[in-house]
């Protein structure tokens, strides 16, 4: 204590009295301990203080010279710091931080090191690297699973990754089968073939497994032998995690590995397989809803060119988007003609207009059938009657149109008319079946067709009433005499379809076609009908690929919701982690760190920007919850806003901007949506403008219209680049020569978002260009009233 005394005095400026729980050595030039802090030096080292006096201090660092301890250490005059590591007396070491300075005491040159204990932050250090380092590869694992094609492969290749991430000795993939209420070991690695023979299915409400594939919960254990005794002594397991895969509420699988060692989980390490799980059971669900469609899609296709009718797929707008081969080879028209064509264009010129009645009449479903004819490119008519019914093509709801042709028909109403002797001759030899009915209902005659058709004969048909005969199916006896009623007070009606009885046993579908026929003096009710079983048969077969692809879309749709509203959780977790890395630790974090940390939250506020895009997407074109909230809002002062807000970016990359603007102009529009478009075309523009280029904003309005232009001296627009500006993940991608200045981030979300809101605000937005290196200039219409 007699140096520690002496000291005092001249340690008053030098030694910060924070570190009195650190270590403090007081050494002479020959690096002999004088004095310590017995405390401390009990408490880190092991060691009491008359344990180290006199001891030369390599005593503690385990080193054999004066030599070495100078290279531990770099004595000078000036204060160092350094970590070093010092061997406690049980035999470990533990790292410090020292600190050194040069004193005199009474004329003595002596060395004062304090030492402050640093290994828990250097194993906190040490495990964040190692956490970073997961969460890189679980990034990787993300990327690629999410770009997968193939499902047995994609699984393959998750598992050998998260295996070699966890270094787990092995594991499996699980899917469920509902159907069977068990679940299919589907991917397997490092697994003996005994052990997969006993695994391979098993059942889900089992009590052991119903906690994950039933209760959706994880098991983390690092002692196996309490969950399953008998396979962990078997096969040496003891350590398991078991954590389910999930999609939209469901349970449809599990993923599991196992390690014969023993393993405690950390909280980190649950969160990445749990995160894993998620990712990997939303894609199989997605590719599963793919392969359906492709599916469905392909089974369509194969119907819809086998068919002998004419096929059409109609949008709501009466536009032609597809056609099947009947229709390019009968009417004459190549694929490239007929497609986008308006339907009133292969119809008569002068049924046009009616035409386009009864179309608008179907698309609102008011009527299902026409029997307007078809006209081929040489102008040649083609007597059709056509159903129609709604449905999807792909993604989009369509109008199915299907025409039969009925040219035969027609042309034997035709001779029926105009000749009795005709009319008996077409009458015996017509392919369609032909009944004469009297005003009561009985029949009078028939053609032998009706004999084939309802394999009945005639003899026992002629005298009979139509409905009493049990030919017609009964639930049809009520429309079929409504129908020869209208037709007796002069009605004209379309045909229908009926269910009628080919024998006792067997249904078939024909249509009924009626009109009024006059024989010598004598009124008759004449009925044509023809076999259409076939026919609804495939209608059939439509609607159900119809309601099949309404599903498949409903699942895309509540995909796409469900991940942008998923990828906020975990972008909250990033921007907070960011921000509380770098105002509470940046002290503590070299350069580097920080940089990363930065471009972490770059990349963060990018993907946040994306995700909300995706949202407004998915509330525009499937949810219908896009609202406006209009007020009055002075235009101008929200364009200097928006233009202020840009200031930052534009000075970055050296660009100036004027703004031509009156000082008001009042508007009711939705402020917050109309600064989102003027914010996507400020920054379009800084992003394509070279440095040194201008940006001038004008606002004007005549007697309708407020007009904002967005004039650029940039990169400029092609015709082709133009026609894709506002289509939904309309991205354009510019890869020229002396286009390196260009910022090409970004969804192309942005200009399909900002035509819906200036849509929505009954406005126009739209886009010029001289072409490329002729900057662009961008107009939105506002209207005044």
């Amino acid at each position: 204590m007699r140096i520690m005394s002496e000291l005092t005095k001249d340690l008053k400026e030098n030694v910060i009295l924070d570190y009195i729980n650190d270590l403090v050595l007081i050494l002479n030039e020959n690096f002999i301990i004088e004095d310590l802090n017995n405390r401390v030096a009990l408490k880190l080292l092991g060691y009491s203080k008359n344990e180290l006096i006199g001891k030369n201090i390599r005593f503690l660092f385990n080193l054999y010279n004066d030599h070495n301890i100078k290279d531990a250490f770099e004595f000078s005059r000036k204060e160092t710091k350094k970590q070093v590591q010092i061997l406690h007396k049980d035999g470990y070491y533990i790292w410090f931080e020292s600190k050194l300075c040069l004193i005199n005491v009474n004329a003595e040159k002596k060395y004062l090191i304090i030492f402050r204990d640093i290994s828990e932050e250097r194993k906190t250090a040490q495990t964040y690297k190692n956490y970073l380092h997961k969460i890189n590869i679980v990034n990787q694992i993300i990327l690629e699973v999410n770009e997968a094609q193939d499902l047995n492969l994609l699984l393959d290749e998750f598992l050998i990754k998260t295996l070699n991430l966890m270094k787990f000795d092995g594991g499996g993939i699980y899917l469920v089968d509902t159907e069977k209420e068990r679940a299919n070991l589907i991917s397997h690695k490092n697994l003996d073939e005994d052990f997969i023979n006993q695994v391979d299915h098993i059942k889900i409400k089992e009590k052991k497994y119903s906690r994950i594939f039933i209760e959706g919960k994880s098991i983390f254990s690092e002692n196996y032998q309490l969950y399953n005794p008998k396979i962990s002594e078997r096969w040496g397991f003891l350590s398991i995690a078991s954590v389910p895969l999930s999609a939209k509420g469901k349970i449809i699988g599990a993923l599991n590995i196992i390690s014969r060692k023993r393993y405690v989980f950390s909280f980190e390490e649950k969160e990445i397989l749990q995160t894993l799980a998620r990712e990997l059971g939303t894609v199989i669900e997605k590719m599963k809803a793919e392969e359906a469609l492709r599916e469905s899609q392909t089974n369509l296709r194969v119907l819809f060119e086998s068919l002998r009718d004419f096929i059409f797929i109609v949008d709501f707008e009466g536009y032609i988007i597809n056609a099947n081969t009947i229709v390019l080879k009968r009417l004459k028209y190549t694929e490239e003609e007929l497609i986008g064509k308006h339907i009133i264009e292969i119809h008569p010129v002068n049924m046009r207009k009616e035409v386009k009645n009864t179309f608008q009449r179907m698309a609102m479903s008011e009527l299902d059938s026409c029997d307007f004819p078809l006209v081929d490119k040489a102008g040649r008519l083609i007597p059709v009657e056509t159903k129609v019914t709604r449905g999807f093509w792909g993604s989009k709801e369509v109008i199915f149109g299907i025409s039969r042709d009925i040219t035969d028909r027609v042309k034997a109403e035709q001779v029926i008319r105009e000749s009795e002797e005709k009319y008996r001759y077409l009458f015996e030899n017509s392919p369609f079946t032909i009944i004469l009915i009297d005003l009561d209902g009985n029949i009078i005659d028939c053609n032998p067709s009706l004999e084939t058709l309802i394999m009945r004969k005639k003899e026992n048909l002629i005298g009979n009433n139509l409905l009493d005969l049990k030919i017609i199916s009964p639930k049809y006896h009520k429309t079929v005499e409504k129908h020869l009623e209208l037709l007796m007070y002069g009605v004209e009606l379309s045909s229908i379809d009926l269910e009628i009885f080919k024998n006792t046993n067997h249904k078939i579908w024909v249509n009924f076609r009626s009109s009024m026929a006059k024989l010598g003096n004598k009124t008759y009710i004449q009925i044509i009908c023809h076999n259409i079983t076939q026919r609804k048969k495939a209608e059939e077969i439509i609607k159900k690929e119809v309601k099949k692809l309404k599903e498949i879309d409903q699942i895309r749709r509540d995909l796409i919701t469900r991940v942008s509203h998923e990828l906020k959780t975990p972008l909250m977790t990033i921007s907070g982690s960011s921000e509380l890395l770098m105002e509470v630790h940046s002290n503590h974090l070299k350069t580097e760190v920080q940089d990363l940390i930065e471009m972490i939250d770059k990349g963060r506020k990018r993907l946040h920007f994306l995700v909300e895009n995706l949202i407004d997407v998915s509330r525009i074109e499937y949810r219908g919850e896009f609202k406006l909230k209009k007020q009055k809002f002075n235009l101008s002062e929200l364009i200097r806003d928006c233009a202020t807000d840009m200031k930052q970016l534009k000075e970055k990359r050296n660009i100036s901007m004027e703004l031509r603007l009156p000082e008001t102009l009042n508007l009711e529009i939705d402020g917050i949506r109309i600064e989102q478009v003027l914010t996507n075309l400020l920054s379009n523009a800084i992003k394509n403008t070279p440095p040194e280029g201008k940006i001038t904003i004008f606002l004007t309005k005549d007697a309708d219209w407020a007009i904002i232009t967005v004039s650029d001296t940039g990169v400029g627009l092609t015709e082709e680049e133009m026609n894709n500006l506002f289509t939904r993940f309309g991205k354009i991608e510019r890869y020229e020569s002396g286009l390196e200045y260009l910022d090409i981030q970004g969804a192309g979300l942005g200009l399909f978002i900002s035509k819906s809101i200036v849509d929505m605000h009954n406005g126009m937005i739209m886009a010029q260009s001289e072409g490329r290196g002729h900057g662009s200039t961008f107009t939105v219409k506002l209207p005044l009233f």
